[in-house]
């Protein structure tokens, strides 16, 4: 159990805060926003297995660089995400490769004079 919050908050360095900002907003902001670019253009079924993947990239990178420890529930899931993304890549393959999605314009309306 976790204690003496308030203490521990009031004592952070700027850096810290600036690292919370930045993880809270920049990261989200940058993450969701290039997601949602990308449903602009193309299909769900060819972004979907990209957005499983940045699970595994995480867990990847957090064990390189901030020697997080690689535990068996961890390969287990990173496996199983490796298969739902190849399964879908797979299944798109069958279809055709995919495209951007088409442009759509709304007709503007006339006026009658």
């Amino acid at each position: 159990m976790e204690y003496d919050q308030i203490s521990a908050i009031s004592g952070m360095s700027p850096l810290v805060v600036v690292c919370l900002i930045f993880s809270a907003l920049g990261a989200t902001l940058l993450g969701h926003g290039g997601a949602y670019e990308l449903l602009r253009h193309y299909d769900l079924s060819l972004v979907s297995p990209l957005l499983l993947l940045s699970t595994v990239f995480g867990v990847v990178f957090g064990v390189w660089l901030l020697d997080d420890v690689l535990t068996m529930k961890m390969i287990v899931g990173g496996v199983i995400t490796l298969a739902g993304a190849l399964l879908i890549t797979l299944r798109n393959g069958e279809r055709g490769a995919a495209t951007p999605l088409a442009q759509t314009t709304i007709p503007s309306a006339t006026r009658s004079s």
